[in-house]
Formats: C-alpha cells, structure tokens, sequence
C-alpha cells in the first residue's frame, strides 16, 4: 500500500485557520475595549449637558430686596439654558424645595425632560424680615439652586453675566404699583424680542411692570467676551446700562 502523500495546502490552512481565530479575538477586545472609553466618554460628558436652572435663584447664591408689602412672589425653574431652549436636559429633573420665612407651593416637583420645561413657584412670605429659598434636585443629578430675600423699600435692578455667556439676565425689583419702565441699553445687547412684557415707542424701550414684584428680562448680547454684570442699584421708572 502507498503512502499518502501530505500536500502542503494542509498545513497552510491551519495555519491560516490559527492565525484567523486569533485575530478574532485580538478583534473583539478592541471593539469591547472602544466601547468601554466611549462609554465612560460618554457618562463624563453627560453632567455638562445637565441644565437646571431659575430666573432668580443661583447655584452660589443670590440676593434681592422686595417690598415689605410684597404677599407673595414667583420663582421660575427651567431643564434648558437661558438663551437656547433648544438644549434642555433629556432625562426628567426631580426637585424639593425648602423654603425659611416662608412657604413654597408646590414643595416637591419635575421637570419633564421630554422638551424644554418651566415651572412656576409661588412663594409667600411668613416673616417680614427675609426669606430664604432653596431647590434642590435630586435627579439624574444633584444640583442645589438658592436664593435669599430681604425686604426693604424702593426699586432695584442687577444683572447677571459671566464671559462666554451668550444672554445676560436683568433683574427688576418693583417696589410700587407697576407702570412703565424705561429700558436705555447699550449697543452691545438688546432686550428678547420675545418678551411680551416689552413695549417700542419710536426709539425708546419701555418694560411693563404689572405691580410690585421681581421680573427678570433676557438680554442678548453681541460680545460674549464681555461681563455686564451689575450690582443692585436704585431706579425709579428708568433703567440705564452704560459701559463699565
């Protein structure tokens, strides 16, 4: 009987066959490997786009001056950026509220992350002296919004603003019973065309306070290199922002 001859294609093609099988593997521990940095990537990155935010309260802290005879004022909090209702937090945002000198209707809350959502706070004062308000969410993260308020006689305004920012926020405190406020702004930033509350005569700018209470008012600003942040200071119907 012959032998049977071994042709070399036999032993290429377990070779060839090895060499497939490790690369396989080689393979699948790049793919896992890429998904477990873009997963991380992805969980660092999704904090920055959590918006959670007020007309009034700051993360670090604010505070205002209202009328002694102020019963109650509102506090708006929002799940997008001041200036761009088009990024807002996807996920629902849960809230509690604690309020001292006072009462907060409602106390606990969300905010809907399936668009941009507001809602509006109502909180009545039980000691006449201050008022403190502080919100905190709890998910999908923590974040603490807080504010205090003192009461005190006469009209006030403060804005708010850092460098990079794309909106400053104007914020009024009515003393009196409403009326036209003239607005004077520079040619750096323009009042939200949006704002109902807004009125144009000729070439000048009027805010239309419906009474006593704390109003805020989106500017738009050209320049986002620059800070037109503003102290509390005094007005009585004309509010003028001039270069520092």
């Amino acid at each position: 009987m012959k032998a049977k001859k071994k042709f070399p294609i036999q032993g290429f093609g377990i070779a060839f066959f090895s060499l497939l099988l490790i690369l396989g593997v080689l393979a699948i521990r790049t793919t896992a490997g890429r998904y477990l940095i873009q997963k991380q990537s992805s969980q660092a990155a999704e904090p920055q786009n959590f918006f959670f935010a007020s007309d009034l309260l700051q993360a670090d802290s604010a505070l205002y001056y209202i009328d002694p005879k102020t019963s109650s004022f509102a506090i708006q909090l929002y799940n997008y950026e001041p200036d761009n209702s088009l990024r807002h937090t996807t996920a629902d945002i849960q809230y509690s509220i604690e309020v001292t000198g006072g009462t907060a209707s409602p106390t606990t809350g969300f905010l809907s992350g399936e668009k941009a959502s507001l809602v509006t706070l109502k909180i009545t004062p039980t000691d006449k002296e201050a008022v403190k308000v502080t919100v905190n969410a709890a998910e999908p993260y923590k974040k603490t919004l807080k504010a205090q308020f003192v009461f005190a006689k006469g009209n006030q305004y403060s804005i708010t603003d850092n460098i990079g920012n794309k909106a400053a926020v104007l914020t009024m405190i009515s003393t009196d019973s409403g009326g036209r406020i003239e607005l004077t702004l520079p040619a750096g930033i323009i009042a939200d065309p949006t704002d109902s509350r807004l009125e144009k005569t000729n070439s000048s700018l009027y805010f239309n306070s419906p009474g006593s209470g704390i109003y805020s008012l989106v500017l738009l600003k050209n320049d986002t290199n620059h800070d037109w942040t503003r102290p509390e200071t005094e007005f009585a119907n004309k509010i003028e922002i001039n270069e520092k």
